[in-house]
């Protein structure tokens, strides 16, 4: 698979590097451009540098810039009918959860990348948690689960594809207003590392 990644710091950086080890095809971009890029992911096997336009006609792009930068970062990007993942938190640069609004973070995204196949994955959980929990052999339900939601069912399981190759257990919430409510800072899964099936008991649990 074709995975993009905006955004190279420590989420972005982290995402990248372990896709790219599970043999999809990686472009990573971000505000410094492609040559102050490039030193930087030159040791991550099946991951290169790109520039904005490289994103475009990706399988999935992941979003894992700052929430400060949304959205210059977003600018002018055409992602209609791509699956676009945000794993962005609505953090101001001090760490104050920032107020989105009625629609959440993910709402926001959206309505910057009309036409985009939005999904919420990826942000629930810190970096190190990908790098600890990465390639893991226990059945499915014993491994980490990553909260995911989306409106459109078939992008929310191609993103699940995606989870599973890092050795997570993918536990779908419901739609984007389900994840603005369980997935946001300061909600009940937000940084929450659970194993699969204890995560799908508390997801049913505050949906029921």
């Amino acid at each position: 698979m074709r995975v993009a990644v905006i955004g190279a710091g420590r989420m972005g950086g982290t995402l990248a590097r372990l896709l790219g080890a599970h043999g999809h095809e990686v472009v990573v971009t971000a505000a410094r451009g492609r040559e102050e890029l490039a030193p930087v992911v030159a040791g991550w096997p099946g991951v290169v540098a790109g520039e904005r336009e490289d994103v475009v006609g990706s399988d999935v792009v992941v979003l894992a810039f700052p929430w400060r930068v949304a959205e210059e970062a977003l600018a002018g990007l055409d992602l209609q009918d791509h699956v676009v993942v945000d794993a962005t938190n609505p953090f101001s640069a001090d760490y104050d959860i920032v107020d989105t609004g009625p629609t959440g973070s993910t709402g926001v995204i959206a309505a910057l990348l009309p036409g985009a196949r939005v999904v919420k994955a990826f942000n629930t959980l810190p970096a190190e948690q990908f790098v600890e929990s990465a390639a893991e052999t226990a059945p499915t339900a014993r491994r980490i689960g990553v909260a995911i939601a989306a409106d459109d069912r078939e992008a929310r399981d191609e993103v699940a594809d995606l989870v599973g190759d890092l050795g997570f257990t993918a536990v779908p919430v419901g739609g984007l207003d389900a994840g603005r409510d369980l997935m946001q800072p300061a909600t009940p899964l937000f940084m929450v590392p659970l194993p699969a099936i204890e995560l799908e008991a508390r997801v049913h649990q505050l949906i029921d």
